[in-house]
C-alpha cells in the first residue's frame, strides 16, 4: 500500500511539474487611463514557482509508466521518459526534468510501450 501512494505522490508531483513549466507567460497590460494620445506599454512576467516538497528518499523504487506503441500514435513522438537529450527542446527538457528529479528522490523511472494500454490498465485495476 506504501509504494501504490509513493507512486500516486510522485505521479502528481511529475504532472503537477509539467503544469508549472507551462505557466511561463507574459502580458502586456496598456495603460489607457490618460488622455494622452501616446499609450504606454508595461511588460509584466510571471515568474515559474516551484512546489515546496519535502525532502524523502524513495529507496530505488521503480515507477513503470506504460505507453501505447509509438506506431498506434503517429501523431506524436513525445516520450514520458527519454534515455537521453537529443538537441530538441522538449525531449531535452523531459529528460533534464527526470534526471533531476530521480536523483533528488531515489527512484527509477521506467517506460514501457503497451501493445493494449487499455485492456492492460484494466487487468492490473481488477487484480
Amino acid at each position: 500500500m506504501k509504494t501504490r501512494i509513493t507512486a500516486l505522490t510522485l505521479s502528481l508531483v511529475i504532472l503537477n511539474s509539467l503544469i508549472a513549466s507551462c505557466g511561463n507567460t507574459t502580458q502586456t497590460p496598456v495603460d489607457i487611463s490618460s488622455n494622452n494620445t501616446s499609450a504606454t506599454t508595461q511588460v509584466e512576467t510571471v515568474e515559474n514557482t516551484i512546489p515546496e516538497l519535502p525532502e524523502t528518499d524513495l529507496e530505488g523504487f521503480t515507477l513503470s509508466m506504460g505507453k501505447p506503441v509509438q506506431a498506434d500514435i503517429a501523431w506524436s513522438t513525445v516520450t514520458f521518459a527519454p534515455s537521453e537529450e537529443n538537441g530538441e527542446v522538449l525531449n531535452d527538457a523531459i529528460h533534464l526534468r527526470n534526471t533531476a528529479m530521480c536523483e533528488k528522490y531515489g527512484f527509477e523511472l521506467v517506460e514501457t510501450e503497451l501493445d493494449n494500454p487499455l485492456n492492460t490498465l484494466n487487468q492490473q485495476n481488477l487484480a
